[in-house]
């Protein structure tokens, strides 16, 4: 169906046809109106215990489709990987502009309070302690579980997970940051200054 064995852009233009997740259609849309401005990553298709992951050193977003429990869990897998290799290179930086560390400052910050929200809140706590000892394990997840904490575990996942997972960008919604603006608001007012 996402013909990533024709590389990323051939996965994208599938997702922007085929996708039934509009967020998903809309990322793939914007990188493909943008090819000229981004360098695309390389592809393989591997055999990994894990959807998909991306190697900064080598620039290269492994997929395993057999992993996937379903098409939306695939998209997101792809266009969460191709942010990665958008974004990682920004946060880890040596260089970084004092804008982007103040960027990156406020984006941890933000990360760090869903974190201490998750992981002290009494109807979480729990289930974030199993989620973050069965992924350091390699145990199999449910897609709610990533939905859920994933985003928690580090800033470059709450980064791309705001960017990708639904569910996770409405839990962000539900945060509220100060007056009107919820820690989504904040959030995406933060990635389009790093961006831009």
């Amino acid at each position: 169906k996402y013909d990533v064995e024709h590389g990323i852009q051939a996965a994208l233009y599938a997702i922007n046809e085929k996708s039934d997740n509009p967020l998903h259609k809309e990322l793939a849309k914007q990188f493909l109106n943008n090819l000229k401005t981004y360098s695309l990553p390389s592809l393989i298709v591997t055999n990994d215990y894990v959807v998909g992951l991306y190697n900064s050193k080598s620039k290269v977003i492994s997929l395993n489709p057999k992993h996937a429990h379903s098409d939306n869990e695939f998209d997101r897998a792809i266009l969460h990987e191709l942010i990665h290799h958008f974004t990682v290179s920004v946060i880890n930086a040596k260089d970084k502009t004092p804008t982007q560390e103040r960027i990156i400052n406020s984006l941890t910050a933000i990360q760090k309070l869903v974190r201490d929200k998750i992981s002290k809140d009494p109807k979480t706590k729990e289930e974030f302690e199993q989620f973050t000892k069965d992924f350091k394990t390699g145990q199999e997840l449910l897609e709610s579980q990533v939905s859920a904490y994933y985003g928690a575990m580090d800033l470059r996942e709450f980064v791309t997970m705001a960017m990708t997972d639904r569910a996770f960008q409405q839990a962000l919604n539900d945060i509220p940051f100060t007056g009107e603006k919820t820690l989504l608001d904040r959030f995406l007012e933060l990635v389009n200054n790093i961006l831009a």
